[in-house]
């Protein structure tokens, strides 16, 4: 079900460099905001699923004033790094996060949440049917299963360069398991979700991949560098590239999805 152990401490710290301090994808935290555009966040129980080192998990708290936000992820060194950010910011009694293993149901009584995120994990799950079923238990009724994920994408001549893109990643010790948004709205119907509604984000998160691409060619690649060695510095500029050039050929996409738990 869940995504497999895949970040290094040195991936945690470069990955931070480039999408901003608490994320571990692009967009950071402007796409959280995105991601529950419309909703009301105040005084509500989320969970972030796959949260990383806690940055949408404190945004939803802070700056959105979720009652309370539980992160879960299968990597224990961001776990750990999301609670001491959490206890520095003050944020320590409005979230809480865990480590979960991979292929095990969520350790939540049914019903507990209203809201529930996943910023670009999903893509990590091979059986997505199974975790849209546990997350839809841990959903009360009438709540949002709201996702960003990278899908693939419906161009016939942006597959090689979506190719070359997954290559790069597989060789960066990275494993994926992209699906097209059609799977995903079959996926989410198959375990019991309505009202399903999908946005295309891929355009933005280009533009956002751009100014990646430029700042860690400039201002951060020093300290990149510094974290991850020149060859890892490389590698991951490769990857940066490669990502925008699988975006601007439709290789891959990005999309914004939510869904609801019948009431």
């Amino acid at each position: 079900m869940a995504a497999d152990r895949q970040y290094s401490d040195a991936v945690l710290d470069s990955m931070q460099l480039a999408y901003g301090e608490g994320f571990l994808s692009p967009g950071g935290a402007q796409e959280t905001r995105d991601l529950v555009a419309g909703l009301t966040v105040e005084n509500k129980l989320c969970l972030d699923f796959g949260s990383g080192v806690g940055g949408a998990s404190m945004l939803l708290a802070d700056e959105l004033g979720a009652r309370h936000v539980t992160g879960v992820d299968v990597e224990p060194a961001a776990v750990e790094r999301a609670s001491r950010s959490a206890s520095a910011t003050g944020l320590a009694t409005k979230t809480n996060f865990q480590v979960i293993e991979p292929e095990v149901e969520l350790p939540f009584e049914a019903e507990t949440f209203d809201i529930v995120i996943t910023k670009d994990v999903i893509c990590h799950v091979s059986d997505k049917v199974a975790l849209f079923k546990c997350i839809h238990r841990v959903l009360r009724p009438g709540a949002t299963f709201n996702i960003a994920d990278w899908l693939l994408g419906r161009s016939a001549e942006g597959r090689p360069v979506f190719d070359d893109w997954l290559a790069k990643l597989n060789a960066y010790g990275l494993v994926f398991h992209y699906q097209t948004v059609d799977n995903y709205v079959t996926a989410l119907e198959q375990a019991g979700f309505i009202d399903i509604q999908t946005t295309d984000h891929s355009s933005w998160s280009a533009e956002t991949a751009k100014t990646q691409l430029d700042r860690a060619l400039g201002e951060a690649k020093a300290v990149t560098a510094s974290a991850l060695g020149e060859s890892g510095y490389e590698q991951r500029t490769a990857l940066t590239r490669a990502r925008l050039a699988s975006l601007e050929s439709g290789g891959v996409e990005h999309w914004l999805m939510r869904a609801v738990k019948p009431a």
